[in-house]
């Protein structure tokens, strides 16, 4: 699949062709349409070495961005009864998401964004060799720099629900509520 996208020369395509492959499936590809900035300086630094091929280095301001990045594609980290949760806000919903959907949506950035500040010499396929090599957003990281967005009572009570205990547990107490709302009585079957 990923041969074919390097033969089509056509952007417009090359999206419609995500969407038709990936909107099945939003947990596993990102659409990059959203908050994508077009200048790789903001995320790394090219050098070339004294045998023309490409240097990438990154600042903490850099590294910054980055995660800044994936915070404006909606994804956040909480610590939620004494578990790290890392999630994705999509329009009204909210769940949690692994650690590599987070990192697949920057290599998805690195991989389809048309950079206007990227050298000629360089290509998207370089940043994907450099990503490979340095892994920048470590899973140690995310409490760091995702951990920035107050979550509402709501949003919370739709990632507990994802746990199988609050949610058998949350679901009890909603059928007692009925219960007592429609008037049932309990009684006591003295038949035998």
């Amino acid at each position: 699949m990923y041969k074919k996208l390097l033969e089509v020369s056509s952007f417009k395509y090359f999206v419609s062709f995500r969407k038709m492959h990936f909107s099945n499936n939003s947990n596993t590809r990102i659409n990059l349409l959203l908050a994508e900035p077009k200048k790789i300086a903001d995320f790394l630094t090219i050098t070339f070495k004294k045998s023309g091929a490409p240097s990438f280095t990154y600042d903490y301001k850099q590294e910054e961005r980055m995660w800044q990045y994936l915070e404006n594609l909606g994804f956040g980290y909480i610590v939620l009864d004494k578990k790290k949760v890392i999630y994705r806000i999509e329009e009204a919903t909210i769940k949690s998401v692994s650690a590599a959907i987070v990192r697949d949506a920057f290599w998805d950035f690195l991989e389809f964004s048309e950079f206007e500040d990227l050298p000629e010499n360089v290509t998207n396929h370089d940043l994907l060799n450099w990503y490979l090599d340095v892994l920048p957003l470590k899973t140690s990281k995310f409490p760091r720099f995702l951990k920035r967005r107050v979550l509402t009572e709501d949003q919370i009570h739709q990632l507990r629900m994802e746990g199988f205990e609050y949610s058998k547990k949350y679901r009890e107490t909603k059928s007692i509520e009925l219960i007592e709302i429609k008037g049932f009585k309990s009684t006591i079957d003295k038949s035998k």
